[in-house]
């Protein structure tokens, strides 16, 4: 699956305050300055960073005694920006500290014994304006010799809160494709409530305590499914370089991913994949009919996969599916397709087991009406299928197809896949750079290679499939080329493929992608190799 990749905010460039960011939002920085007043015992030389307590205009405490760095300019110094929501506010508490965490000054608060010492004691007022920078200079005196109450101070204790800042972005689906949206957060860690507040439709920037083991995310929004999520503090603090990506569904809706359409009357065809909430691949269906005269043909497949465990990719560690399928024949073009009728004699199921060793596919044995037939799969040192051998007669495989790799871009996908057919299928096999070893006997054979375009997000935009002519080839025929495209999101919107003919490429089929729910995306590196495990047919 694609991974999504979008871009940081400015909030990230700035020490983000205790609240979310909202739209429209204003930097205030604070800055320290020799002064009269500052010839005791302590030098600002020693200044290191700042508490700071801040209230809005209503009295709301907005940052409660939040550690701030402080940066050498000049004569003083100056802090890191802090984002604020714009609007007015009160500066009620202003120390500064050194490198050991000690208060070395402050500014007394208005009633104090040394509010008289300066022009403008706590609170001071200041306001945030959209884009722009506000900077608030106070007043400070030392605090050697003094005790806190002199500075309208209940103490200058005080215990600096470690906290940490992770990235997160919502999306819901549109007819466009995925969308920004705004949604209400809330992060908790068992009883306690470490965030409760709103997203923007935007990636955002969330500061909570750090120290806990775990972090219960939860994202709600009217009128969809709610997103939660516990996660450790370390998987939590990942989410700072990249955001931690949140697919809302609407409430009702199911998880699929539909390929295919129609030309009315004509023709029409549907790939569906249906998954859970959770995102695993629960079944895939084929839906298709076509217009013969004055009738219809129409056809139903429906693969329910079972036993679906832990991994990723469509065909790990699926226990078994089985395929139901059944043609008809329509009176008319516009008739819908009718649900399978097992008591049909066009009606056909078969059941197909799988067997894994360390994540990896070794057998694959399918049962049907007339018979059975298995794969088996030998796998390289990187874990990268080495060969796969079908069509049991019972005793000895008859084919076999070994695969080679080398595009880094795409280390699951082989760029040359090497057939053997008949009675003379080599035990082992391995590629050389000769190609006079590539025949082993007298086996008929065959040489297909694949050619992969990556786009800008490396992802495939094209795959173009090739036959050997000879053995070994001396040239090589196009036979096939598909071609993807991605909508904004990054997502597979279409698969185009397009046959050979003679000196040029020809439209074959084209499958647009139509999403619902919260399936982010599926990639072709999925559907390509889920075809060799027999789980997706592209044709």
């Amino acid at each position: 699956m694609k991974k999504f990749v979008f871009c940081v905010i400015l909030a990230l460039l700035i020490a983000p305050c205790c609240v979310h960011p909202p739209k429209d939002l204003g930097l205030v920085r604070f800055q320290v300055t020799t002064g009269e007043q500052m010839t005791a015992l302590y030098a600002i030389e020693d200044s290191h960073s700042l508490l700071v307590s801040i209230e809005d205009n209503e009295g709301g405490v907005v940052c409660d005694r939040k550690n701030i760095l402080l940066y050498k300019m000049g004569e003083g110094f100056i802090s890191e920006p802090v984002a604020l929501e714009v609007g007015e506010y009160r500066l009620t508490e202003f120390l500064v500290l050194d490198d050991q965490e000690q208060v070395i000054f402050a500014t007394p608060i208005e009633g104090s014994e040394k509010a008289y010492l300066v022009d403008d004691p706590l609170p001071i007022e200041f306001s945030v304006s959209k884009d722009v920078v506000t900077t608030v200079t106070p007043e400070v005196l030392d605090t050697e010799e003094a005790v806190p109450a002199d500075f309208g101070y209940g103490g200058f204790s005080f215990e600096v809160v470690e906290t940490f800042v992770f990235l997160v972005s919502v999306f819901v689906e549109t007819q466009t494709g995925m969308e920004l949206t705004e949604a209400q957060l809330t992060v908790t860690s068992g009883v306690e409530v470490l965030y409760d507040g709103s997203l923007g439709a935007e990636t955002n920037a969330i500061e909570v305590r750090d120290g806990y083991e775990t972090y219960d995310v939860l994202v709600e929004k009217e009128g969809y499914e709610s997103y939660a999520q516990s996660f450790t503090d370390v998987e939590l603090k990942g989410y700072f370089d990249s955001p931690l990506i949140v697919v809302l569904v609407e409430s009702g809706v199911s998880n699929t991913i539909t390929f295919g359409g129609s030309i009315p009357g004509i023709a029409e065809g549907y790939h569906i994949f249906t998954f859970d909430a959770d995102g695993v691949p629960q079944s895939y269906e084929l839906l298709w009919k076509m217009e013969t005269g004055a009738s219809a043909v129409a056809g139903h497949t429906l693969q329910t996969i079972t036993a679906w465990h832990s991994g990723t990719g469509w065909s790990d560690q699926i226990a078994a599916y089985t395929w139901e399928s059944q043609d008809f024949i329509l009176a008319d073009f516009d008739d819908p397709i009718p649900a399978f009728d097992p008591s049909s004699p066009d009606y056909w199921t078969s059941t197909t087991t799988l067997t894994w060793s360390d994540s990896l596919l070794q057998e694959m044995t399918y049962t049907h009406d007339m018979g059975m037939d298995k794969w088996v799969y030998d796998y390289n040192v990187d874990d990268t299928l080495k060969a796969m051998r079908k069509t049991y007669d019972g005793v000895t495989f008859v084919e076999a197809n070994w695969y080679q790799y080398g595009d880094l871009k795409f280390p699951l996908l082989p760029i040359e896949m090497r057939g053997f057919v008949g009675g003379n299928i080599p035990s082992n096999y391995v590629y050389e750079t000769d190609p006079n070893n590539y025949k082993t006997g007298p086996t008929e054979g065959s040489d297909r290679k694949f050619t992969y375009t990556p786009n800008g997000n490396d992802q495939i935009a094209e795959l173009v499939e090739q036959e050997g002519n000879g053995w070994p080839p001396t040239s090589w025929t196009n036979i096939q080329k598909i071609v993807c495209t991605y909508d904004t999101s990054g997502r597979l919107s279409s698969i185009n493929r397009f046959s050979w003919s003679a000196s040029d490429w020809t439209p074959f089929f084209e499958l647009p992608a139509t999403y619902s729910g919260s399936v982010p995306s599926i990639s072709l590196e999925e559907l390509y190799f889920s075809d060799y495990y027999d789980i997706f047919f592209s044709d």
